[in-house]
């Protein structure tokens, strides 16, 4: 077995695996089944043109991964997410630019409209569209109305439907001879069907448009309509109450995330005026004070120094410091209502018992479930009040000492010079 025959068997077993994995039961259409198709009818037209080695091995690795993308993209970008499915695969694989650089290309060239810019594009273009020209046209025409509605949600009228596939039948060209050849009679059968059809469809609504008799039918459906347009308003507001409900989530969800993030940063801004703190006093017991008798002058600032550094530190422990809501049982009644079960605090005390029949009443009481999510986002704010008031003060009265100390030492060191140089010495 030759190399290419070995990748190709190995991006074989990959698509057939990506579909197993990440199956998607809209996808009616653009499936497993169709894949396949798309590499038997791309063989056919490329053993046709006797394609060099290189050309045909793209084409094939291109044909496998053209629709991946529609595993994890919408409609339209799914070739752009098969090419970089493709591309990350080959790269892992080592396999030579020029050959990526050609499948890629096959990928986006069949990106509707299509735009093939050499042979093996127009080859899969062709082998993307194969089943217009064969008796598969009404069978994978029914799966990509079944797929459409499925994506969009939506029921697609017949005449909608009709009226998309004559256009698109009309406007559509196969690039290559052979399929033009073995594949233009057939779809040019099915356009014509397909128009007929919409005629006889007209004719139809018009003979029944003159008939007194389809008044009471037409009466009979606009009440039909009238019904289903209340039952559609019916559901749009369920909806815009789901969505509504999604949304207050959404915002308690997005507001516990900052709260959160806010007070992880102002431990982290404690913590790290805890350590210089920590650090410059070591460093001032250690150097200045064994030397202090020789430099009496520097007692005065370095008392500061380590005064506010002291202050400082004691400052930032306490706003890293955690505090737990004292226990208290008085009121049982009116405990219960204002007390925040969501938050530890509150309820490190209780018995299991009987936090969770607490719990339970709560979750009975739609009410209360966001009363209390309220109440505790109230009470982080609290917290997050007192923590970035004493790092305030924590940082200020650093900031002040540092200064102060700095400004006495400059002080007391213009009035020492000799002294001072020899401190450096």
């Amino acid at each position: 077995m030759g190399v290419g025959e070995q990748l190709l068997n190995d991006i074989e077993l990959h698509v057939r695996r990506l579909f197993e994995v990440h199956h998607n039961p809209n996808l009616y259409y653009h499936n497993l089944k169709h894949t396949l198709s798309v590499v038997k009818s791309a063989d056919l037209i490329a053993e046709h043109y006797q394609l060099n080695e290189e050309d045909m091995l793209s084409l094939r690795i291109a044909a496998w991964f053209h629709d991946a993308g529609y595993l994890f993209e919408t409609p339209p970008l799914h070739e752009e997410s098969s090419s970089l499915l493709a591309e990350n695969y080959l790269k892992a694989k080592n396999i030579d630019a020029a050959i990526i650089q050609k499948v890629k290309g096959c990928i986006m060239a069949t990106k509707l409209p299509q735009s093939p810019h050499s042979l093996i594009e127009q080859i899969i273009c062709d082998a993307d569209l194969f089943n217009l020209g064969t008796d598969m046209f009404r069978e994978t025409g029914k799966m990509m109305r079944k797929e459409t509605e499925a994506i969009l949600d939506e029921k697609i009228k017949g005449r909608q439907w009709r009226e998309k596939n004559i256009a698109f039948l009309e406007s559509h060209s196969y690039f290559t001879d052979f399929a033009r050849t073995m594949l233009d009679k057939t779809k040019a059968v099915h356009l014509k069907e397909l128009i007929e059809k919409a005629e006889e469809k007209k004719s139809e609504s018009a003979a029944k448009e003159n008939e007194a008799v389809q008044e009471e039918i037409m009466l009979k459906e606009e009440i039909a309509e009238v019904v289903t347009e209340a039952k559609k308003e019916k559901k749009k507001k369920k909806e815009v109450t789901v969505r509504m409900e999604r949304g207050v989530e959404t915002m308690f969800r997005v507001t516990y995330s900052n709260h959160s993030q806010i007070s992880s940063m102002a431990d982290s801004k404690a913590n790290i005026l805890i350590s210089v703190t920590s650090i410059s006093i070591s460093v001032v017991l250690s150097f200045f004070i064994q030397r202090m008798d020789e430099f009496p002058y520097l007692i005065i600032p370095t008392l500061i120094f380590i005064i506010s550094c002291l202050a400082a530190l004691t400052l930032a422990i306490l706003c890293t410091r955690p505090n737990l809501t004292p226990n208290t049982n008085s009121a049982e009644v009116e405990q219960k209502r204002k007390r925040n079960l969501l938050f530890f605090g509150n309820f490190y005390y209780m018995s299991l018992e009987e936090y969770e029949r607490e719990m339970d009443e709560m979750l009975k009481e739609g009410g209360e479930v966001y009363s209390n999510l309220t109440r505790n986002l109230y009470y982080l704010g609290i917290v997050l009040k007192r923590k970035y008031k004493l790092l305030h003060y924590a940082y200020s009265t650093f900031m002040y000492g540092v200064i102060v100390s700095v400004i006495v030492f400059i002080i007391a060191a213009s009035a020492n010079t000799e002294s001072i140089a020899k401190l450096f010495k």
